[in-house]
């Protein structure tokens, strides 16, 4: 038996069914915000290009962060960004880093014994430099309190892994996670070489990455002279460079520097989305004037 339905009836369905579909707007919104890291991420492991934090420092504090789009004009201090002050203002003890998602400064509190024993985990780097939104964390050991010696340095690999270098750095622990960092839980420690003979890097060099990509920073004793690159955790481990940028400029020994995404890529994984947004909506009005 063939089943007829009347045009009314016809019309009734499909305006239920409309209305159980988003809206044109609400669809809209959800593809806009998985665009970015969508597109971003779609694009491979080293998808995003690097840019770089720069901390300035006035004895005994870090004082602000400076931004610089490429490694060459960090090395050269070309075409700096805007400046952004901290306030209140960190101390040098501090160590501070990004792992992909969160941006952190670890804390010596006097009140809990001497050395590192605290990190503050914040949504953003305006919200580190202005100490705002932060939530701490104490660092633990064993499940008792812990302090690290206040010259051991702290980074993630922006893939999920974080680090804890045993400062002067001979060795390193790397860590499968935050929560493992913080109670010091499922660590992994590490000797670093050159030429296959153990070595030791400064307690002045810094250590930051990003993406899978590590970076050191070269020194004499009171400033920096270059910047090496390693495509590797395994590469770093065993000083197998990859790239070796000179300093031109006299940065201190004490600045901290941070890698970061460029702010740019994820205005590029937005703009890749703006065909398939027109698409969507033109067809989706075509759709609903067409019922």
């Amino acid at each position: 038996m063939i089943s007829v339905v009347s045009k009314a009836g016809m019309g009734k369905r499909m305006n239920a069914e409309r209305g159980r579909r988003p809206s044109i707007g609400r669809r809209l919104a959800i593809v806009a915000v998985l665009a970015v890291p969508f597109a971003i991420l779609s694009r491979g492991a080293h998808a995003a290009p690097t840019s770089f934090l720069r901390t300035n420092v006035s004895t005994p504090n870090l004082t602000s962060f400076v931004p610089y789009a490429t490694l060459s004009d960090l090395a050269t201090g070309s075409s700096p960004g805007t400046t952004l002050a901290f306030s209140p203002l960190i101390p040098t003890s501090s160590y501070l880093f990004f792992d992909g998602v969160s941006y952190y400064k670890t804390v010596a509190d006097s009140g809990l014994g001497s050395g590192t024993n605290q990190i503050v985990r914040y949504g953003s780097y305006q919200d580190l430099a202005t100490n705002t939104s932060g939530t701490t964390f104490n660092f633990l050991s064993g499940g008792g309190q812990q302090n690290w010696s206040l010259s051991d340095d702290f980074f993630a690999d922006g893939l999920g892994n974080y680090y804890r270098n045993n400062s002067p750095s001979s060795s390193v622990v790397q860590y499968p996670s935050f929560t493992d960092l913080v109670n010091d839980t499922n660590g992994s420690g590490s000797n670093y070489t050159s030429g296959g003979s153990s070595v030791t890097w400064g307690a002045d060099n810094r250590f930051f990455a990003y993406e899978g990509t590590f970076y050191r920073t070269d020194t004499n004793g009171s400033g920096v002279t270059g910047f090496v690159t390693y495509g590797s955790y395994a590469d770093l481990l065993s000083d197998t460079r990859s790239g070796s940028t000179t300093a031109t400029v006299s940065w201190s020994a004490s600045d901290q520097f941070v890698a970061v995404p460029e702010p740019s890529a994820w205005a590029l994984g937005l703009c890749g989305m703006v065909p398939y947004l027109y698409w969507a909506s033109r067809r989706s009005r075509q759709r609903e004037k067409n019922l």
